[in-house]
């Protein structure tokens, strides 16, 4: 017994023994296109989620493991890294990326990755049959793969596809990854667009550009949350088609100072470059969350078209059709179209809406004896803003046609009986300008509703408003008007109309014959406070010498329809505009307002 307790008191004083852990071998790999091609003299970064400890090691820094691809695609036999089932604490796991060479800052794309994984075991572990699974597996990747799978086969040669970026400038025929050869932009752009998985992601086209050619294929994202990243080059494209949560962001517009922004270049004269769905299954879908921004959209020679062509889908009667909601245009310019730059179109059904949507910074310009830079047509369109924008004719150049117009806003009727006049628009800080031609008109409306121009500039518009056929709510307010330059007035209103236009300014005096106000009995215009800053005097309430006495108000007529307005008297003993006369009903002294040279109104 003795020697016994000796024993067992000699084994506890021995120090427990402790085994140095093992890393494990990492093989494989065989990263290739979906075409087969390996991604030869490519590397592998594996990264640790935090530092560890690992018994009889000590600390495991988690610095980046960075390994060349041999040409087959593999990693080195050497390569061996610490299990995540070692490291203290636990939950730890590696990050995976695959890179090639690029024409990127870095000089590398990122082609796989990043995924996350854990290594445990004893290894070796394969990697051409590692399973990506878990919600670590993040979609986050630039690679592009048919195969929807989560896990990679020997014959699909991927780990994994769950990804949301794709780079289309490394999507050629040589990697396997899409049949599209020379520079044609749109069209490996469609391809990384049906590359992405289901729920869509970014398509990185930054590098890609086209020289000279190129818009072989429309672009369409379909039911994909697709954005797509465009680099400061020129883009031939044939059509873009606008769905829900599209985005498309190019780097800027190209200026005078040499910066060479985003170009958009219409491919075919007759086709616009960028649309609402007509066709499919959606097409009678309204979109919804469309975003676009930072490019110039330049018209082919010969253009028959719009440029951006918002024409909701029709549908017949009765139903809703398609629409665009929920929407922003920022910082676009666009010119020479054949038929409108901008048209938002609902005349194709009884439904249809294009509405809650906003244009800001676009910078819109005819040709020369073509139609409206801005078409505005048919029912339900409305509650959306153009705030700092520009609606002009090419550099300032005159019509030698008659009668155009810079911005249209109609209430065309559409398909069936349940139509709608656009309603609720506002145009802030926007100019509209030079359609100085005979007839010309800055801003015209027929039949819209509560169509506001706030802080607006107007210059060397023939007419800069017309409100007719029911144009009922306009208001003209707060705006510059340099000048106007036709004989058939400042405005131009009818009888079944309403302008409110008021405490504007007006830089110059109206053209030798001309005058202020022309149309119809004015029955519903309401004027005051408005400036002329050349002559130092106040338009107000109503100076118009161009009415005939039939048009002039009656004697119980309150100017503009004001409440609390000014009663109307006449007066035949006043030789001149600017002397006073006495208000018959108040007895007050008051200015004369209105002549036809002949009757004079005394307010």
């Amino acid at each position: 017994m003795k020697l016994l307790a000796r024993l067992l008191m000699l084994l506890l004083c021995i120090p427990a023994l402790t085994f140095a852990q093992s890393k494990i071998q990492l093989t494989g790999g065989a990263w290739q296109t979906g075409g087969g091609t390996p991604f030869a003299n490519g590397r592998l970064t594996l990264q640790l989620s935090q530092s560890c400890t690992v018994t009889g090691v000590s600390q495991i820094v988690n610095t980046p493991i960075m390994v060349s691809l041999d040409s087959n695609g593999n990693v080195p036999s050497s390569l061996s890294v610490w299990g995540n089932d070692v490291c203290s604490p636990s939950g730890t796991y590696y990050s995976m990326w695959v890179e090639v060479p690029g024409a990127t800052v870095s000089g590398w794309n990122r082609i796989w990755g990043i995924n996350y994984t854990q290594f445990t075991g004893s290894g070796p572990i394969n990697l051409n049959t590692l399973v990506l699974t878990g919600a670590n597996n993040l979609m986050y990747g630039y690679i592009a793969s048919t195969n929807q799978a989560n896990s990679r086969t020997s014959a699909q040669s991927f780990l994994s596809i769950n990804t949301s970026t794709i780079f289309a400038d490394v999507l050629t025929p040589s990697a396997g990854l899409c049949s599209v050869s020379g520079s044609d932009a749109s069209a490996k752009i469609q391809c990384a667009i049906n590359l992405l998985p289901t729920v869509g992601g970014v398509i990185n086209a930054i590098n890609l550009s086209d020289s000279g050619s190129g818009g072989s294929t429309s672009i369409d994202p379909g039911t994909k949350a697709v954005t797509i990243l465009l680099g400061p080059h020129t883009y031939y494209v044939k059509q873009i088609t606008l769905r829900s949560e599209f985005n498309l962001f190019g780097t800027g517009l190209t200026n005078p100072s040499g910066f060479q922004g985003t170009v958009i270049q219409q491919a075919s004269p007759s086709l616009a470059p960028i649309i609402l769905p007509t066709s499919g299954s959606a097409a009678n879908t309204v979109v919804q969350g469309a975003r676009l921004s930072n490019f110039s959209l330049v018209a082919a020679a010969g253009s028959k078209s719009d440029g951006i062509s918002l024409i909701a889908a029709g549908c017949g009667v009765g139903c809703s059709g398609g629409g665009l909601w929920y929407s922003e245009f920022d910082n676009i310019q666009i010119g020479n179209f054949g038929r409108n730059e901008l048209r938002i179109d609902n005349t194709q059904c009884d439904k249809c809406s294009n509405q809650f949507d906003s244009f800001r910074d676009i910078w819109a310009f005819r040709a020369i004896n073509s139609p409206p830079v801005l078409m505005i047509t048919g029912s339900y369109s409305g509650q959306m803003t153009f705030d700092a924008c520009e609606f002009d004719v090419n550099f300032g150049q005159t019509d030698t046609n008659a009668n155009l117009v810079n911005v249209s806003i109609e209430n065309t009727p559409g398909v069936g009986s349940n139509n709608w006049a656009p309603y609720s628009i506002k145009f802030h800080n926007t100019t509209i300008q030079f359609a100085k031609a005979t007839g010309g008109v800055g801003l015209y409306i027929k039949g819209g509703r509560d169509i506001t121009c706030d802080n607006c500039h107007f210059e060397g518009d023939n007419t800069i408003v017309s409100v007719v056929q029911g144009a009922w709510g306009t208001v003209v307010m707060n705006s510059y008007i340099d000048g106007f330059s036709g004989a058939g007035g400042l405005i131009k209103i009818d009888a079944h109309s309403s302008l409110s236009f008021h405490d504007n300014s007006e830089a110059t005096n109206p053209p030798s014959g001309g005058f202020l106000v022309s149309g119809s009995v004015p029955t519903f215009l309401d004027w005051y406070d408005n400036y002329n800053s050349v002559g130092g005097a106040t338009y107000s309430p109503l100076p118009n010498p161009g009415m005939t006495i039939a048009q002039l108000p009656p004697v119980a007529y309150a100017v503009g329809g004001r409440p609390g307005g000014y009663v109307v008297t006449d007066s035949t003993t006043i030789a001149t505009e600017g002397q006073t006369c006495t208000h018959a009903a108040s007895g007050a002294v008051t200015a004369i307002a209105i002549s036809n040279g002949t009757v004079w109104k005394c307010f």
